[in-house]
């Protein structure tokens, strides 16, 4: 019995040595919101937070059909940030080295292709980036973590 226990306590140890390279440690903060809401996230996680940056944006739609407008400069700086991540299978990511190119278009970067979207009552065309995440947003697609 005291053998098992033993066991078992290693084992415990071993899981908690290893925890880095099993469970994800956030690097970043991404929230969505009104000015308010922004400051207020920031100001409630200051104890862990060492910097922040705070991106204007507009929204369109709600829930699935949540569609975030950046300025092409500041997706640019995010992008230098590493908040970008292309999803290349269904369960993992890896970091996005460039923005596509946009050719004079709206930039889409969605888990689905197209090449409109509907803005209001107005359909704008846009250029298809790719399955891009901001941040590793999607819960079907975890980041790919090498821990050898």
């Amino acid at each position: 019995m005291k053998k098992i226990l033993l066991i078992g306590t290693v084992l415990g140890g071993l899981l908690l040595v290893l925890s880095g390279c099993i469970f994800d440690k956030a690097e970043g903060l991404i929230v969505y919101g009104s000015q308010d809401q922004v400051t207020n996230a920031i100001a409630s996680n200051k104890e862990n937070v060492k910097s922040s940056t705070i991106y204007e944006g507009k929204q369109d739609g709600e829930g699935d059909n949540l569609t975030v407008f950046l300025k092409e400069s500041d997706a640019k700086k995010m992008q230098k940030q590493q908040a970008f991540t292309k999803v290349v299978d269904s369960d993992k990511t890896e970091e996005l080295k460039e923005l596509p190119a946009t050719n004079g278009k709206l930039l889409l970067l969605a888990k689905g292709d197209a090449t409109k979207i509907s803005v209001g009552d107005k359909e704008q065309p846009v250029t298809y980036g790719g399955n891009i995440t901001l941040g590793d947003a999607r819960t079907y697609a975890k980041k790919n973590r090498d821990c050898s």
